[in-house]
């Protein structure tokens, strides 16, 4: 939030043309040319090296300068700021200020006074700014003036990462003591707050369209949960199907030294293809749980649900044809057919013709289950 209202700050201050830097001297002398801002943070291990460095630069760039502002934050080491006030505070050109105390040191002022940091922002020409400070390097790329860098090879972790990433993007460069500071260079500002409003927009989009995802799309879930479960179902009444005709055999209790009178469903070829095609649709049926699970986890996947229509449309029509065939002879079994002399068995044979005639009844569901399943599997693969 602190950062917010700097950036609100520099802003308001740069719109209405304030004048007025705190320190400043009475006269424009301060605006006439070139102003060179110098930003000196303590993050990184900056020692004596690094500010005998920095002055005999800002020394060999200082004929370039209309004047020199050198600003130290809290975290400036006093061992820097004691070298660089030493060699700039009588320099007429050079003001300095002093954040960790609040004062203003030039060669005639030597005050209290407010921070003059946003003011320093709006009318700077130009920026040398320590490595290690983010907060001092994003404000001063946002006014779109030429920055330069100094001692960025002592930056690690995400120090070196943002300078890495500011360098690439051609915002700053790094500070040799050769320029021509009245030379400007620009580029494109930065805006981070546009573009975390952007990114936060962005977000907020993706997270409502996926949420309208599921709640559009939710349906499809349940119908794949309902499709598993209609699936189990599905192969109780095959397996109960096969295993009833299976099962069907009936011997009469009476018989003479020649014939005995039995009942099997190997007997008929109607009631054999019956069992065998029961069988392998109850196992087809038991293979396709793995893709309704799949269906499940993505009820989204248009690839598994359009292969469990085509195999489920297959079976159903090996379902549809077993259970057909082996109804007319379980009728026929029923009541007979006096036009061809075919006797209803039934009436000696009720266990055999009971069995029967519950397989062909289960194989039924089973045909009205895949009926379902179909319906099911053509609503999921709806895009609206």
């Amino acid at each position: 939030m602190t950062s917010i209202k700097r950036l609100v700050d520099f802003f308001y201050i740069k719109n209405i043309e304030i004048i007025e830097i705190s320190g400043a001297r009475d006269d424009d002398s301060l605006f006439s040319s070139t102003l060179f801002l110098v930003l000196i943070t303590g993050n990184c291990q900056y020692g004596e090296d690094l500010a005998k460095q920095l002055t005999e630069m800002l020394q060999n760039v200082l004929w370039s300068c209309g004047s020199l502002r050198i600003s130290f934050s809290r975290r400036t080491p006093e061992k820097v700021s004691k070298i660089l006030l030493k060699e700039f505070s009588a320099n007429p050109k050079v003001y300095i200020w002093d954040g960790r105390v609040g004062k203003n040191y030039s060669s005639n002022d030597n005050c209290l006074g407010p921070n003059p940091h946003m003011g320093h922002l709006a009318w700077a020409d130009a920026f040398v700014i320590t490595a290690d400070s983010v907060s001092m390097l994003s404000e001063a790329c946002s006014t779109g003036k030429p920055v330069f860098v100094v001692g960025a090879e002592r930056c690690t972790w995400k120090f070196a990462e943002f300078q890495k990433s500011l360098h690439e993007r051609g915002v700053v460069r790094p500070f040799t003591g050769k320029e021509d500071i009245s030379e400007t260079w620009s580029y494109p500002p930065l805006n981070d707050s546009a573009e975390a409003a952007s990114r936060i927009q962005q977000a907020a989009f993706t997270e409502n369209c996926q949420i309208a995802l599921v709640v559009k799309g939710g349906y499809k879930k349940g119908i794949a949960i309902f499709d598993f479960i209609l699936r189990l179902a599905a192969i109780a009444t095959a397996l109960a199907a096969a295993a009833s005709m299976g099962t069907s055999d009936e011997t009469l209790p009476f018989f003479t030294q020649f014939f005995q009178f039995e009942a099997s469903y190997d007997d008929l070829p109607t009631f054999q293809f019956f069992v065998i095609a029961m069988a392998i649709v109850a196992g087809y049926l038991v293979l396709s749980l793995p893709f309704s699970i799949v269906a499940i986890v993505r009820p989204h996947a248009a690839g598994p649900r359009l292969l469990l229509i085509i195999l489920d449309t297959v079976a159903l029509t090996l379902n549809t044809a077993a259970g057909a065939a082996a109804a007319a002879i379980v009728y026929l079994a029923h009541n007979g057919n006096s036009s061809t002399n075919w006797l209803a068995i039934c009436q000696q044979f009720g266990d055999f013709c009971q069995k029967n005639s519950g397989a062909v009844v289960a194989s039924f569901l089973t045909v009205i289950i895949f009926v379902f399943l179909l319906v099911l599997s053509a609503f999921a693969l709806r895009r609206h």
